[in-house]
């Protein structure tokens, strides 16, 4: 999460209202209907009829330094008072004044300075008295710390691993279920379609939640494993505690990896603990004493969090109408829609962490809005926008593949693409994601040959393949061949009491590496390299014999005899640098008849990709 400031976070700020809105107070007393009586200077009304406020209009978004509201009803003085509930007077009302003229139905007055941070409801009420009152329907914000959030709070958490659960999870979804030592059950519910197949959840109960700018009593939480993983149709955290807590006091919270980051995230709109989950780290709920919650955040979702957390405790403690409080939080939504769109999804269209960032945050948005009754209306209108923002990280990973010869990047390839599907794009086989898994196989081998009659000499042959190579689903186990290499350099000679023998030409004829297996090739798991086998077939040379007789060309075989006799299956290989993904050498004698020969091979696998498609 990132701070919120400047001009761009004041636009942030100025665009929302942090509380839900109020259906229109309804007064007490009698009808209106009959004779309007003329109203004194005094505000009072000649006659039997009270003076009432019938409408007073919606304020601005925005906590301006003065109101102009319009104002309908039969009292010509008016009482203006903020309230943060329903009603004309909550406990945390603020009067603004007591009474102020209406002119033309419209009234005038200074917003005090000393207005604390939140969403205020307008309540107007007749001079000298509390009754017959109108209300406004939405709220104005008065955003904390002068226009943003106050940075994000790090708390420390002592997770229970012993009442940890640990579950693999596919495309239809699934549950984990886990009870903390006191009592305390959380059940994690996964949509289908949010997480690949196989993919392990574990979910960790804490003991204790601290930090010095969260002082709320935990409820309960959980510590969501793997970090970071998004679920792109999102989950649902259910917390069922022993003991009772007043709705009124109950606060649900997120926090990212190691207990950073910590926030206020919204309820479900029941009165159950349920919390709306789309990304892991953690997530809990915590006895705030009624005391107010921080207003801690550092991206935009994280502000609209706090201004829906709002609406949502309005509907969950029975101040707000379902319908009306849904309907706020679907604005709410759209105008966070908005601003991300405006200040996250450019920068994610071109780098890695500002991508995830929006495709976190979109994913969050279509999460409650599907809570709050929006179906698939928000998710449809953000899948084309995650869609374009993971292609990007596709190219870009495989342009840094290609450029700095990275095989790591593959996984990152995948994990795009995995992430598409699951949005319901398919737009890449697997020849297209691994199309950077290009390699080129040497061989290089020095064979030493002695033999009756005087034979001796060293021959040297390099080959050199291109594999077709093929990943399979855990990214570190590959397979290919190579068909159709070619000898790179032949050099050296054997002689005998004849004459001597040097290859004047290689020829590949039938040699092909035609199995090739390296497993953990991405080095996971601690473990970095694997192991090649390869049949080399039948590959021959040209050798140029130098006698007394004269020069002639003959067929050999030295390089297959010894090598297929020498070479050490499976071969050990190491971790390489640069392009070179892993590297070995395997050196063997081999004795037949009346030869003899030692050779030391060493085998290089180095990643050349194609350039990959602008």
């Amino acid at each position: 999460m990132r701070t919120r400031t400047g001009a761009a976070g004041l636009a942030l700020a100025l665009g929302v209202a942090l509380v839900p809105g109020l259906a229109q107070a309804q007064p007490s007393g009698g009808s209106t209907a009959g004779v309007v009586v003329r109203p004194s200077a005094s505000g009072r009304t000649i006659g039997h009829h009270r003076p009432r406020v019938r409408t007073v209009s919606d304020p601005p978004t925005e906590a301006p330094r003065r109101l102009l509201l319009t104002v309908r009803g039969t009292a010509s003085k008016v009482a203006v008072y903020l309230n943060s509930r329903p009603g004309p007077r909550g406990r945390d009302a603020l009067l603004v004044t007591r009474a102020v003229r209406v002119r033309r139905h419209k009234v005038r007055v200074k917003v005090p300075t000393a207005l604390r941070p939140g969403g205020w409801y307008v309540v107007v009420c007749p001079a000298r008295t509390r009754h017959r009152c109108a209300a406004s329907r939405t709220t104005m914000a008065k955003l904390p710390g002068g226009g943003h959030l106050s940075p994000p709070v790090r708390v420390t958490t002592r997770p229970e691993a012993a009442q940890a659960v640990t579950k693999a999870i596919g495309h239809r979804g699934g549950t984990l279920t886990t009870t903390g030592a006191d009592g305390t059950k959380f059940t994690l519910a996964i949509a289908a379609g949010s997480v690949p197949d196989g993919t392990a959840i574990t979910m960790t109960p804490l003991a204790s939640l601290t930090g010095s700018g969260w002082a709320g009593k935990l409820i309960g939480a959980v510590q969501l494993e793997p970090s970071g993983l998004t679920l792109v149709h999102g989950g649902t955290l259910t917390i069922t505690p022993v003991h009772a807590v007043p709705v009124a006091h109950q606060v649900a919270f997120g926090y990212e990896a190691g207990g950073s980051d910590l926030g206020r995230v919204p309820f479900g709109p029941t009165r159950a603990m349920r919390i709306p989950i789309a990304h892991f780290s953690g997530a809990g709920a915590a006895d705030d004493g009624g005391t107010a919650p921080p207003s801690t955040g550092s991206s935009i979702v994280d502000f609209y969090e706090i201004l829906i957390a709002d609406v949502i405790q309005d509907i969950r403690s029975g101040h707000l109408s379902e319908s009306s409080g849904f309907d706020q939080v679907q604005s709410l939504l759209l105008d966070a829609l908005a601003d991300i769109k405006r200040d996250e999804v450019p920068p994610g269209l071109s780098g890695d962490a500002a991508a995830d960032q929006a495709i976190k945050d979109l994913l969050v948005l279509a999460r409650q809005s599907q809570l709050v009754g929006g179906g698939e209306s928000m998710f449809e209108n953000v899948r084309p926008i995650i869609l374009k923002l993971l292609e990007g990280k596709w190219k870009r990973a495989q342009q840094r593949c290609a450029d700095n010869k990275d095989l790591a990047e593959i996984a990152n390839v995948v994990g795009a693409d995995r992430s598409e599907q699951l949005l319901g794009y398919v737009g890449h086989d697997l020849a297209d994601d691994y199309q950077c898994a290009r390699f080129t196989v040497h061989f290089d081998s020095r064979a030493t040959m002695t033999g009756t009659g005087g034979v001796s000499g060293t021959i040297q042959l390099e080959y050199a393949a291109d594999p077709i190579v093929r990943f399979d689903s855990s990214l570190t186990h590959l397979t290919g061949a190579a068909v159709g290499g070619s000898y790179k350099t032949c050099s050296g000679s054997v002689s005998n009491a004849d004459g001597s023998y040097g290859p004047s030409s290689c020829t590949p004829a039938s040699f092909s590496v035609q199995s090739l297996v390296i497993d953990n090739l991405l080095g996971e798991g601690g473990a970095s390299g694997g192991t090649i086998s390869v049949d080399v077939g039948k590959p021959s040379e040209t050798y140029t014999a130098a006698t007394a007789l004269g020069s002639r060309d003959y067929q050999a075989s030295y390089w297959l005899g010894c090598f297929q006799n020498t070479f050490v299956q499976p071969f050990q290989l190491t971790a390489g640098s640069g392009s070179t993904v892993v590297t070995g050498t395997s050196t063997g004698d081999y004795a037949k008849g009346d030869l003899s020969c030692s050779m030391v091979t060493s085998i290089d696998v180095e990643l050349t990709p194609p350039a990959p498609p602008r």
